[in-house]
C-alpha cells in the first residue's frame, strides 16, 4: 500500500477531517495499454444509461487517487484498507447513501473484472467484497405536475409547428403512459397497436412490457402520425432541423436513427421552463407524475409496478405520496394549545 494512502488511514484513525484523505497515488497509475477492469465491466452492462452512470462514478473514484479517467487506473491494486478510505471519505463529505453505494458497487465490480482476468488475486478481491454498504436514506422530493401545469406545458407546445405537435406527443407519452425518456424515444412504428392503444416497450434489462395510452395522448398521437408522422416504418418521435423541416429518407427501422435521450432533457426544458414558464422538473418527473397520480387515484400498486415496469415493488413505493399526504394533514391539525 502506497505512504499516501497509510497516512490517511491514519489520519482517518486520529479523528480528522475528510479533506485530501486519499492523495494523489503514483502506484495507482497504469502503465500499459492492456484492457482495464473497468472497462471490461462496463461492457458488460446492457443499458448505455447503465454505462454512463458507473463510467461517471468510476471516474470519480479514479479521481481521489489523482487519476483522470478509470481507464487509467490500475483497479487491481485496489486494498481492503483504500476501499475503506474511500468510504469514510464520501460519509464525511455528507453524500447520500445511496451515491456512496453507487460508488463501492462500481469499485467491487471494477475489481470483479479484475479478478476474472488474473490481475487481482482471490484473497484481496474477497477482502474488498467484505467493505460494508452505507445505511440510511434521504427523504426524496417528489415534483408532481399540476393538471394545471400539463395543460401550460401543452399550450406551450400549440405552435403551429411541426415540432410543437412532435414535444407534445413526447410529453403525453412520458406522463401519460409513465415511460422513461429512453423508452419513449425507441418506441416503433411496429411497437404500437393504434386500435387498442396498446405500446410494446423495450424496458431496463431487455424486458419489454406493455402499456396503454389515455385518450388524450392517443388524439395527440393520431394527429401527429396523420399531419407529420406518416405510416413509414422507423421509430416514433423524428428528428428535426432547425427549420422544422423533416426528411423521412433517413428513417430505419432500426435503434439507430432515434432522438438521444439527452435530447429529450432539453425539449422538456425549453417547451416547460422557457416557453411555459413552468418550474424547474425534469423528464423523468413526468415518469413519477404518472406513478404518484395512479397510486393516489386508487389503482393497485402492483399494477403501478408492472406498468412502470419496475422488478422491485420497493422502487414503486417512494411514488406513493398517499401516507406522507396524512402525515402532513395530521401535523397540521395538530392543536399545540
Amino acid at each position: 500500500m502506497s505512504s499516501g494512502l497509510t497516512e490517511s488511514l491514519a489520519t482517518i484513525s486520529n479523528g480528522h477531517g475528510p479533506t485530501e484523505l486519499i492523495p494523489f497515488s503514483p502506484f495507482i497509475q497504469r502503465t500499459s495499454n492492456s484492457l482495464t477492469p473497468s472497462y471490461l465491466y462496463l461492457i458488460s452492462l446492457d443499458s448505455a444509461g447503465s454505462r454512463k452512470t458507473m463510467a461517471s462514478c468510476l471516474n470519480s473514484v479514479a479521481r481521489f487517487f489523482g487519476v483522470d479517467n478509470h481507464l487509467n487506473m490500475a483497479w487491481e491494486k485496489l486494498t481492503y484498507e483504500s476501499v475503506c478510505a474511500i468510504r469514510t471519505t464520501l460519509i464525511e463529505s455528507n453524500s447520500a447513501p445511496s451515491a456512496i453505494n453507487l460508488k463501492l458497487t462500481a469499485i467491487k465490480q471494477a475489481c470483479k473484472a479484475a479478478f476474472r482476468i488474473s490481475l487481482m488475486n482471490a484473497d484481496g478481491y474477497e477482502k474488498i467484497k467484505l467493505v460494508e454498504r452505507v445505511k440510511g436514506k434521504r427523504v426524496r422530493t417528489q415534483r408532481v405536475l399540476t393538471s394545471q401545469e400539463i395543460q401550460q406545458y401543452l399550450k406551450a407546445c400549440d405552435d403551429n409547428s411541426f415540432k410543437g405537435l412532435r414535444d407534445a406527443v413526447l410529453f403525453l407519452l412520458l406522463i401519460g403512459c409513465g415511460l422513461r425518456r429512453v423508452e419513449a424515444v425507441r418506441i416503433m412504428l411496429c411497437d404500437i397497436d393504434f386500435v387498442t392503444g396498446e405500446i410494446i416497450i423495450n424496458g431496463k434489462g431487455n424486458k419489454q412490457r406493455k402499456v396503454w395510452m389515455p385518450q388524450l395522448t392517443k388524439e395527440y398521437l393520431d394527429e401527429y402520425i396523420q399531419e407529420v408522422r406518416t405510416m413509414a416504418p422507423g421509430p416514433l418521435i423524428l428528428k428535426y432541423a432547425i427549420n422544422d423541416e423533416i426528411s423521412l429518407s433517413y428513417l430505419k427501422d432500426d435503434l439507430s436513427c432515434c432522438l438521444a435521450p439527452d435530447s429529450v432533457n432539453y425539449i422538456v426544458k425549453r417547451r416547460g421552463m422557457e416557453l411555459g414558464g413552468l418550474d424547474s422538473f425534469k423528464p423523468h418527473d413526468l415518469r413519477g407524475s404518472y406513478a404518484t397520480a395512479q397510486l393516489l387515484s386508487g389503482t393497485p400498486i402492483q399494477t403501478v409496478q408492472k406498468l412502470l415496469g419496475h422488478s422491485d415493488i420497493s422502487t414503486t413505493q417512494v411514488y406513493d405520496l398517499s401516507d406522507e399526504n396524512e402525515a402532513k394533514k395530521a401535523a397540521m391539525n395538530h392543536s399545540v394549545l
